[in-house]
């Protein structure tokens, strides 16, 4: 038996590196990432390289959301004439767009669930003027409340990479602070407490810390929340008047992508620095505001979907006979 299940994990590894070397092969090796400028939704491969505007309409579009396999962006547009706003899907490329909610309210700020199957977006739907959490099927369908009331707002909504829970910001205690919830509306649980405001939460790909923004310190600056101890760490030190703001984590979790005004008063660009802190280092460098940065790894996704079946392969396997 022994030897039977040293045999397998060879067999495993072997196939991870193949994998590995065919997204190699087909040259989608460049990580990339979605971000909104000048009222577009564009996309930029990590290195600065390849920029692309996907939407290039007359609507204000914004927040944009990778699908888990890189193949399709959610993302929130406040519409136009003859354009109804709402949160709308399109493909990687920009192609077919078509609404998936769009409730006179005005629904934004979409993110997938690390399955694929579900969209957290933000409305007004049920409080008008008070914003709230809501989750949809991918298709648009079952479209419900997971978190919000009349007395305050909760936005930015962001999937644990278990998918078993969202975090969120909320205004519930007079501030803007993060909270987290079970994906099915239970639980809601307060992860940070300070008198400055905290927003944009973030989830780590390992599931142990949130990113998020917060103008504590004299300055609006990137932390890091630690789930497990609430320690929180400063990621940049970014000289006021200037605030950096909306973090997204790299896939492999070593890097977090954010928009900063650090250059240039008013007119934010994208940066990246090492999870730990350290030099910043700039992607955009446009006359107009680029933020709403979301990250995509086209090699760690195909990683994770060649482990989990191999690891549905392995539990086959090891099960009785």
């Amino acid at each position: 038996m022994r030897q039977t299940v040293t045999l397998v994990i060879v067999g495993i590894l072997s196939l991870l590196s193949i994998a590995a070397g065919d997204a190699r092969a087909q040259g989608d090796v460049h990580p990339r990432i979605a971000f909104t400028s000048n009222g577009d939704v564009h996309r930029i491969d990590a290195d600065g390289r390849n920029l692309r505007n996907l939407t290039d309409s007359l609507a204000r579009d914004g927040w944009p959301s990778w699908s888990p396999d890189g193949r399709r962006i959610a993302f929130g547009s406040l519409g136009r004439a003859g354009v109804p706003a709402g949160v709308y899907v399109m493909k990687a490329n920009g192609d077919d767009r078509h609404a998936v909610a769009d409730h006179p309210s005005g629904d934004s700020s979409p993110a997938w669930s690390p399955s694929g199957k579900q969209i957290a977006f933000v409305s007004e739907r049920d409080h008008w003027g008070w914003r709230g959490v809501f989750v949809m099927d991918a298709d648009g369908g079952n479209q419900h409340i997971v978190s919000g009331d009349v007395l305050f707002t909760d936005t930015d909504p962001g999937w644990s990479p278990s998918g078993r829970q969202i975090a969120f910001t909320s205004s519930r205690d007079g501030n803007g602070e993060i909270y987290i919830v079970n994906a099915d509306g239970t639980d809601p649980r307060r992860i940070t407490a300070n008198a400055a405001e905290d927003g944009n939460p973030t989830w780590s790909p390992d599931g142990h810390s949130i990113a998020f923004n917060s103008a504590r310190n004299d300055g609006t600056d990137i932390y890091v929340v630690d789930l497990d101890d609430r320690d929180v760490r400063r990621v940049t030190d970014t000289p006021s008047p200037a605030v950096s703001f909306e973090p997204a984590w790299s896939p492999d979790g070593t890097q977090i992508a954010f928009a900063s005004t650090l250059d240039r008063p008013n007119v934010a660009q994208l940066y990246v620095v090492d999870a730990g802190g350290g030099e910043l280092r700039g992607l955009t460098d446009s006359p107009v505001s680029s933020f709403q940065p979301d990250w995509y790894n086209p090699n760690a996704a195909l990683a994770l979907s060649n482990a989990r079946r191999l690891l549905s392969t392995w539990g086959w396997i090891r099960r009785p006979r």
